[in-house]
């Protein structure tokens, strides 16, 4: 992923949000489909790590407003 600099800031391109708007969207998705916290082990972890991933997406789409 590109970053563009302007003035000591970082910004993402357009291309570079619209795939972590689709990121977000596709674990929020796998998230409700799972339960939220899922029934076993293994979905329990997934939960983990999409609720992990989704907050890294937010936090990068931040400056954005989401």
């Amino acid at each position: 992923m590109k970053y563009q600099y302007h003035k000591n800031i970082a910004h993402l391109s357009e291309h570079d949000r619209r795939n972590l708007q689709e990121e977000l969207h596709y674990l929020q998705m796998r998230l409700r489909q799972i339960g939220y916290n899922g029934d076993c082990a293994y979905e329990k972890k997934l939960a983990g790590y999409y609720n992990n991933a989704i907050l890294r997406c937010r936090e990068k789409l931040s400056p954005f407003c989401l």
